[in-house]
């Protein structure tokens, strides 16, 4: 065969992927599929509904149209220069397809520079939404990035021809997904709107998927009022106080008692705010206020509302819920394409119903770190109409700019100076970005005498050397993000290792504790056999999140571990603390920041990290700089003081007692800038890009 004929049976092959097969596709496709002419080598589906499973086996044996179903997880999709994909959607690929959507609608932003944030949010929210669960990653534009992504990962790997097609449902900015898709050299089709099942019956998969008591009583509780409310009666509960005062966001740590606990109040301080100028605020049905929180509040002089029935087991009394009925209509800039509509009118319900709010309990400011989605642009929208001040802080260690991390607010909190750019690169709008140190560092002192606890209760059954490993959290489907068999063969690694080694110790600190054991698998029994040695230990507690920090590990341990380059806060923590900290990059994220700490921090594969502990464990000396981060410590905390917390406070309060005078947001905010400036230095406060 010559080459002229050779290339063209390979323009003729088609490889062809798609995202969920569905029966009315196959029947719409196949005749073209199957046309005299066109060869297709395979169609390689992520998803399928039962029925098209079905049909498409039957194919494949009896067709020329072979099906196969994808399976690969996260970890392994990879680029051509080896960085993990998922990774490098957050960090590259999405602040690609927003500049092609921003490029796309130029002129419309352009008119909406003077449109509150309105613009911002319409900028962010297609890009920062990912569902790893169910059906709504078919509305995603992340996952259309990730399945072109693991195609031309796929068609390198079994040596597939580069033309390749993907077919996914139906999406808005369809011409942004088609360029993006373009230059990896894949042909985007569409096949239609997603179609769920029922509705009705999708709603109560939902709710009754975590199905509990509490929920059940808040059901109830919500049925009472509506009972109430159609005859006529009042159920707006609450007094607004005469104060102004800050709203603050429950997110599963309370621990107002237990300093060294992760709380979600950790800034109260008797010279900064105090829990009398604190509304915390409760929105979820997995953890509602109860008697036992609402008491620990009291003695705090905190209060709180909860935005949803089922959100509170107490009596509206003590805490108010807080229920909205809209009185106009939505509203939003005439001339939007079909695909912001959407977007626009949840931005202008979501500012309407925080306007409520604030001006419902006197809120004249918010503080929060949820700046991972677009509803908080909202919110600070509707803050600064009432003359109020909107404050995001850093919670978490950020190894790159990135179109999710994008923050719409008045002042951010930041770990350093160096934050501020990282801001600017994500597209972050914001008048003030003020470098506090580490928010967690305050924690440390109080930790000491129960992380000694652990060690002594660890050494006392034979150890001699401690590890600590930090692990992430992971789910089901391992395609998406990391699964339960990465947290499997993780754990397993180093409880076989303590189980051979009796001077060996361990620490386990999850991300998520909750559910670990569940998440282990077959794994867990192996886990309960190392217990039982009285030389591993499992810091557990918290519902949403794990209540104990990451130092009280690193404190009681010789070196510690964190499973994930990508997500390395709770390796800072642990080298704040002062603990010799390693960290994985079992992803492929070369591009990190952290691989400045060098070779002796920063490893690739846990033979090699077994070796050097063990080279420390017999001569400390041999390995001096085995999980030391001195050299960059201070550029990723320049204070490393433990008084984050404090500056926090002092600078919140500030801010409060000025719009408690009176006085402009603007006037506040510069003045607290100036005040902070000259106690802690001009260059940790810089001016942001808004106004």
């Amino acid at each position: 065969m010559n080459t002229v004929e050779v290339l063209r049976q390979s323009a003729q092959m088609e490889v062809v992927y798609a995202e969920c097969l569905t029966l009315p596709w196959i029947l719409r496709a196949l005749p073209s599929l199957m046309a005299d002419g066109r060869s297709t080598s395979c169609i390689y589906f992520f998803d399928a509904t039962l029925v098209a499973r079905l049909l498409a086996a039957g194919l494949s044996v009896f067709g020329r149209v072979r099906f196969e179903k994808l399976h690969f997880e996260a970890m392994d999709v990879r680029d051509e220069e080896g960085l993990c994909i998922f990774i490098r959607l957050l960090y590259q690929d999405l602040a690609l397809l927003r500049g092609i959507i921003l490029e796309e609608h130029r002129a419309m932003f352009t008119a909406l520079e003077n449109s509150e944030r309105l613009g911002e949010y319409l900028l962010k929210a297609p890009v920062c939404s990912y569902d790893f669960y169910g059906h709504r990653k078919y509305s995603d534009l992340w996952h259309v990035l990730m399945l072109v992504q693991v195609a031309c990962w796929h068609a390198r790997r079994e040596g597939h021809s580069p033309r390749s097609q993907l077919v996914i449902f139906t999406r808005p900015f369809a011409s942004a997904l088609e360029a993006y898709s373009c230059k990896f050299g894949v042909d985007l089709r569409m096949m239609g709107r997603f179609q769920p099942f029922s509705p009705v019956l999708q709603n109560i998969f939902l709710r009754f998927s975590k199905f509990n008591v509490k929920f059940l009583k808040g059901i109830l509780r919500d049925f009472c009022v509506r009972f109430s409310r159609c005859r006529g009666v009042d159920v707006v509960g609450g007094a607004s106080g005469d104060e102004v005062r800050m709203m603050a966001e429950y997110y599963g740590q309370l621990n107002l008692e237990r300093s060294g606990l992760v709380s979600d109040l950790f800034f109260l301080d008797d010279n900064g705010i105090r829990g009398k100028d604190v509304c915390l605020v409760f929105n979820g049905s997995q953890d509602p206020v109860d008697e036992q929180k609402s008491s620990e509040m009291c003695r705090h002089g905190v209060s709180a509302v909860a935005l949803t029935p089922q959100s509170s087991l107490v009596s509206e009394d003590v805490v108010p819920v807080f229920r909205y009925v809209s009185e106009t209509a939505v509203s939003y800039p005439e001339g939007l394409s079909p695909e912001w509509v959407e977007h626009a009118g949840q931005y202008a319900r979501q500012r309407a119903y925080w306007g409520a709010f604030f001006r419902r309990y006197n809120l004249r400011m918010w503080y929060s770190w949820t700046k991972y989605d677009s509803g908080h642009i909202a919110l600070a929208d509707a803050l600064s109409e009432l003359g109020g001040i909107s404050v995001m802080y850093q919670r978490a260690h950020e190894a790159g700019s990135a179109p999710q991390l994008a923050v719409g607010a008045d002042l951010i909190f930041g770990f350093a100076p160096s934050g501020y750019q990282t801001e600017l690169g994500s597209g972050s709008r914001f008048r003030y970005h003020v470098a506090v140190g580490y928010c967690g560092d305050g924690r440390f002192r109080h930790l000491r005498l129960q992380a000694q606890e652990v060690r002594d209760r660890l050494m006392r059954n034979g150890a001699s050397h401690i590890v600590t490993y930090f692990d992430e959290n992971t789910i089901i489907d391992g395609r998406w993000f990391h699964g339960h068999d990465v947290a499997g063969r993780n754990y397993s690694f180093w409880l076989e290792k303590l189980l051979a080694d009796p001077q060996l110790g361990l620490i386990f600190k999850p991300k998520r504790p909750v559910n670990l054991r569940q998440r282990l698998g077959p794994v867990a029994a192996l886990l309960k056999r190392a217990e039982k040695t009285g030389r591993c230990f499992v810091f557990e507690g918290g519902l949403l999140q794990g209540a104990f920090p990451p130092a009280v590990a690193a404190l009681a341990s010789d070196i510690s571990v964190h499973e994930a380059l990508s997500a390395g806060t709770a390796g800072l923590e642990a080298a704040l603390a002062g603990g010799r900290t390693i960290l994985m990059d079992l992803e492929g994220w070369p591009r990190s920041p952290l691989y400045r700490l060098g070779s002796e921090v920063v490893f690739k594969d846990w033979p090699a990290v077994w070796s050097a502990c063990n080279d420390y464990f017999r001569d400390p000396g041999s390995r001096s700089g085995l999980g030391d981060w001195s050299s960059m410590i201070s550029e990723l905390d320049p204070f490393h003081d433990g008084r984050a917390a404090e500056r926090m406070s002092i600078y919140l309060k500030d801010l409060l007692e000025g719009l408690r005078r009176g006085e402009t947001p603007a006037t506040v905010m510069d003045m607290a800038a100036e005040r902070y400036g000259q106690r802690w230095g001009k260059d940790k406060v810089q001016r942001g890009p808004h106004k």
